[in-house]
């Protein structure tokens, strides 16, 4: 559950047809946000018309958005999206999200979006990632009507090595490789919940490393179905 506290809250409005801007802090999930929130004409939203947007947080998560806000349109948000964090495990658990202990290389990580966002949906276009040392692009689009989220779209990474994401093995029997498979690291890789989200996606990476197994371009056609994940690879570089 999530709880929100503390809301300190400095409200500017001096006419409806003009700006108004909103400057303070609250206390979310027992951390201390500062928060600005800047409208363009707040008359227009009360009207239901559209006016500009920006709204800035500074937290576990620094995050900045520009663009316009429109309460009676089918989409309801444009705009650009920029934030950035010390530590993407740190921001998970802050909005109560569990991230597998085994996980490693959830550092700091960046990223800028276009986002729209309408009534049962979201589109993330120009997207740019940087966690840690993987830097990825793409366009996607998350549908929200339905039984789970569904993510469907293109997302191109330059480089994946797993060791980087992987836990090291606590036991020289886990860290070693079975007779005839030398360079292949047998410790399990456990993905979270399948079950949470539907995905279909093209995702293409420059460059693949699998402890000592190392690859050139790869793409595959990722897609999650209830749970059941298939990866169809078309291409592969070795």
């Amino acid at each position: 559950m999530h709880q929100a506290s503390a809301l300190d809250l400095v409200i500017a409005a001096p006419t409806l047809d003009g700006p108004a801007e909103a400057r303070g802090s609250a206390v979310w999930n027992d951390r201390k946000i500062d928060l600005r929130v800047e409208i363009g004409e707040l008359g227009a939203l009360i009207e239901g018309r559209a006016s500009s947007l920006a709204i800035a947080i500074a937290g576990p998560l620094t995050a900045e958005y520009a663009g316009t806000l429109s309460p009676a349109a089918e989409t309801v948000m444009a705009g650009r999206l920029v934030a950035r964090a010390a530590s993407l495990r740190a921001v998970a658990e802050w909005l109560g999200i569990a991230l597998a202990k085994e996980l490693r290389g959830l550092g700091n990580v960046a990223f800028e979006i276009e986002v729209a966002v309408a009534r049962q949906s979201v589109a993330l276009a120009k997207a740019m990632l940087a966690l840690e040392t993987l830097r990825a692009t793409g366009d996607l689009r998350i549908a929200t009507g339905g039984v789970r989220p569904a993510v469907s779209g293109r997302l191109d990474i330059e480089r994946v090595d797993l060791a980087a994401f992987r836990a090291p093995a606590t036991t020289p029997a886990s860290a070693s490789a079975r007779p005839g498979r030398q360079g292949w690291n047998t410790m399990p890789i456990r993905p979270p919940a399948l079950d949470a989200v539907d995905l279909d996606l093209a995702v293409g990476i420059g460059a693949l490393a699998i402890d000592a197994v190392k690859t050139g371009r790869v793409a595959a056609a990722v897609v999650l179905r209830e749970g059941r994940l298939v990866a169809d690879v078309k291409e592969a570089a070795l």
